[in-house]
Parts: structure tokens; sequence; C-alpha cells
């Protein structure tokens, strides 16, 4: 496949790098001199400078050949009108980035799509999504959605008391019915990282992934981890954005205190999130943050457009007691650092949450979504069972899945199953296999 990616940030760099992994043509468009330069340096692309909404400059870069356009700029009105072109001219594909939520949420997104544009993905609507589901799940090390929000797969790490831990998997279905509402599907035990067997033994202190309805998340969490505490009150800092729409998908089940600085933003938000506390103030002083209320059973997000920030203010919550922190970032180099240093619980990273948004849309074919976790490599994937393929009518043993992959879970209609190997697929199953790096390109439907 032929993708035209517009734009040479850090999200166009990345999916360009995925894409280039999975051997499609890559062309990247960018008019910044230093995105160019590495773009070049970095992936085995075509790289053209110029405006990413000229006709002229995306004739030149092949558009009309291309299969799929992504216009992840910073700029939305360039997205759009390179989308727009693309459709113009007759692009199987197109998706655009978004950052203003008036394009993302009611009207205005039909009319993009009216405009020619497939795919609308938010960065604040992404971002603010994966930092509500760490927060609504303390006691997690990662969290990510699927089957449009049906199912989750968590990761925890396996501590001493756990009905986990010196369990072979096999073991399990004996506990009755908390452990048959999810399925194990990954482990990370020091630098290795696996999909498990029947015969694999869990230890204390492997992170494990567990793929589980999300109408039975908290109940299987509360098995898991006897000793979880859930979260019933968050703080915020930061109103921009983000901050606002995290207050709006967290108020409806939790208590929310926004902690903004700049008057006027905080009075904004004291008008747009009904039923949100705000508090004027800097969250770099102690007095402030004092004035929220934090203790152990307080989950705490700082979402500022500032990295540094970011960090310091979670540093200083872990200080004043809080018990789950979770820090923005928008530098793709501070991830890393943060989770070996441990200074913050969680990190949610814009681009890493932006990229997982769109790649599930670019695979194309079988693949219904596709989406990587930050603690496991490898990917998951949502795949239709066709009429007529080879998975059509099997049990789960039989479908011949390469070593190093496992079916999470299916959606058949409405209804999301965690499957055994006996498990028979029809034709419109929805199959999320969890898979590692070897194996993905091994998978055939």
């Amino acid at each position: 496949m032929r993708v035209l990616i517009i734009g040479a940030g850090n999200t166009g760099l990345q999916l360009g790098a995925r894409l280039s992994a999975l051997h499609h043509e890559v062309v990247i468009v960018d008019n910044g001199r230093e995105g160019v330069e590495r773009a070049r340096e970095s992936l085995d692309a075509l790289v053209i400078e110029g405006w990413g909404a000229a006709p002229r400059v995306l004739d030149e870069a092949g558009i009309r050949e291309s299969n799929l356009v992504a216009a992840v700029t910073g700029s939305d009105e360039v997205n759009i009108l390179a989308c727009a072109y693309a459709a113009a001219v007759g692009v199987g594909h197109k998706i655009a980035r978004v950052r203003n939520t008036d394009y993302f949420e009611g009207w205005p997104g039909e009319g993009l799509r009216g405009m020619g544009v497939d795919r609308v993905v938010c960065d604040v609507e992404v971002t603010a999504k994966e930092i509500r589901n760490v927060l609504r799940l303390p006691g997690t090390v990662e969290v990510a959605e699927l089957l449009g929000g049906r199912l989750i797969v968590v990761g925890i790490r396996v501590r001493s008391g756990s009905p986990l831990a010196g369990r072979r998997l096999e073991e399990l279905p004996r506990f009755g019915e908390p452990s048959q509402k999810f399925r194990l599907v990954g482990v990370v035990r020091g630098d290795e990282a696996f999909v498990p067997h029947g015969r694999t033994l869990v230890t204390t202190g492997d992170v494990v992934y567990l793929a589980v309805n999300t109408r039975d998340v908290d109940e299987v969490l509360d098995w898991v981890q006897p000793s979880r505490r859930r979260g019933s009150r968050v703080i915020i800092v930061g109103g921009g954005a983000v901050g606002r729409r995290l207050a709006a998908l967290l108020q409806p089940e939790m208590e929310v205190v926004l902690v903004e600085r700049d008057r006027t933003r905080a009075e904004r938000c004291s008008a747009e999130c009904r039923g949100v506390t705000v508090v004027h103030g800097d969250c770099l002083e102690e007095e402030t943050l004092r004035e929220a209320a934090p203790d152990d059973q307080t989950g705490f997000a700082a979402v500022t457009g500032d990295d540094e920030n970011n960090i310091i203010a979670c540093l200083l919550a872990r200080r004043l007691g809080i018990g789950l922190t979770v820090a923005r970032i928008s530098r793709q180099h501070y991830s890393p650092v943060i989770s070996t240093l441990e200074i913050v619980d969680r990190v949610v990273n814009d681009h890493s949450a932006l990229l997982n948004a769109i790649m599930g849309y670019v695979r194309g074919g079988h693949v219904r979504a596709s989406r990587s976790l930050d603690g496991f490599p490898g990917e998951i994937l949502e795949i239709a069972v066709e009429k007529k393929s080879r998975w059509e009518g099997r049990r789960l043993e039989s479908a011949a899945l390469p070593q190093g992959a496992i079916v999470a879970a299916l959606q058949r209609g409405e209804e999301i199953i965690i499957p055994t190997g006996q498990t028979r697929l029809t034709a419109g199953d929805v199959m999320v296999i969890f898979s590692s790096p070897e194996a993905v390109a091994r998978i055939r439907p």
C-alpha cells in the first residue's frame, strides 16, 4: 500500500516508522526544514518539502497514486484541506488529525466526512480517554480499550496474596466465576515478555495482561488484587482542552477537582465543567494542592501543556500522599526515562495515544483496529472472521494461530465472549488477538 503522510512531527515520524516496518511504501510531506531532515535521516521514505495543503506539492508527492492519506500536522486546517484534495482526486482512504474539538463533536464531524475525511482523530479526545481509563482503574500499570470500549486489556503487577500468584493458568477455572471472566494474554517477567499457555506459572512480581469485558473489570480486579482500593476522587491539574474533556469524562462517576493557575481559564472551567470543583492556583505551590485536599484515595493527573511542570506536579502530589499520579507527556524521549526512574506512576504520551487511534484504520483488510502497549512488545489486533475464511466454523484450539499469538476475546453481535479452546468461530465474529512482534506478520485469516 502507498501511504502519503502529511506532517513530519513526532506523530508523522512514528507513523512512518510503523508503516515502513509493515513494508508499506511511505511518502512524507512537511514544510519545515527540521522535520524534513529528521524524516530523511530516520525513515526509509520519500520526503518532500512543501506546504501540505498545496495541490502542486501533493501532486509532486504522488497523491493520485496513493491508497491512503494521513494528514497529521499541527494545523487542523492544513489536515482538512489535504484530505479534501485527496478526496477530489480519488484517494480511497483519508485520515485527518484535529485538535479543535469543534471539528470532532456533533455536526462538524459529519461535515468533515462530507468534505471527504473518512476518519477524524482528535488529540484531545484520545488523550483524555487514555488518562480516564488509568484513573478509573487504580492498581493497573496499563489500560487499553478495544471493541469500541466493550473490552478492556489491563496490565497489573501480581502481588503476594493474589490468587494468581503461584498458579498455572490451567488451574484457574477451578476458582469459579471470577476466573472465567477474563483471559490472561501476556506476561512480563523482568526483561522477558511472552504470550502464556496453559502450563505457564504466574509468579509474584510478574506484570500480567488480562482481557476483560468492560462491565466485569472491577469485579475481576477486586479478585486478582484483594488489597485494591477503588478510586472515587481525582485532582486534575490543567484547565486546557485536555483537562476540561477529562473532567467531563470522569465527573459522572467520580468527585473531580480541577486546578488552573490562569484566572480567565479557571473561570471558563467553572462555566463549562458542571459538577466539578475548580481551584484557581499554581499547581507547583504546595498550598494550592493542599487546598484540593489530597489523600491516598485520590487520583492525580497533571495534563498541562508543559511536560516538566506535569512531572514536578506529580512529584509534589506524591509527597503529599496521593495514591496514583499520571503525567501527560508530549516529548517521546521522556516516557522511558520517567518509567525507569518510577518518579510518576503512569505516563500518557499524546503521540502514542494518537498513533494507536490511527493505526487500526491504516492496516485495513480484515484488521478492524490495531494498537500497541507501552509495557508489552507487539500488537493487539481486531480481526473480522469472514465467510469462507479458513477460520469460519473452527474451534479456537484448531485455528492454527502462530506461536506467540492468543485470542483474548470475541465480539459476536453485541456480545463479548471470553473464549476457551472449545469456542467455535462464526462468520461475523471479531477476534481480538494479542500477539508478540514475531507472530504479527504470520497471522493469516
